[in-house]
């Protein structure tokens, strides 16, 4: 397991003490993989085959409610929708 400190939020003081929050081997490739790009979610999956599409997809909704990943959806002129995955400042923040 990785332990990462959550920070409080800008401007305000965190009222509790700051918990680590751990993160398994599936959220840290997760994390490794949107390092350098915003990646589609096919793309994920399809890198980190040797996970369930399940595994996935909740270790991406867990990271997105932690901050450390964030979902845009990229509207096309066809109609169709993208879901695509970036790092958000606790993502950034992990790696320094």
């Amino acid at each position: 397991m990785f332990a990462a400190k959550k920070k409080g939020y800008a401007g305000k003081p965190a009222k509790e003490p700051i918990k680590p929050v751990k993160l398994n081997q599936c959220d840290v490739d997760i994390l490794h993989y949107l390092r350098d790009e915003m990646r589609e979610v096919i793309s994920i999956h399809e890198k980190l085959s040797k996970y369930s599409d399940q595994e996935i997809s909740l270790n991406l909704s867990w990271l997105e409610k932690k901050n450390f990943i964030k979902k845009i959806i990229g509207h096309n002129p066809f109609g169709m929708n993208t879901i695509s995955y970036t790092l958000d400042y606790l993502g950034k923040d992990y790696f320094g």
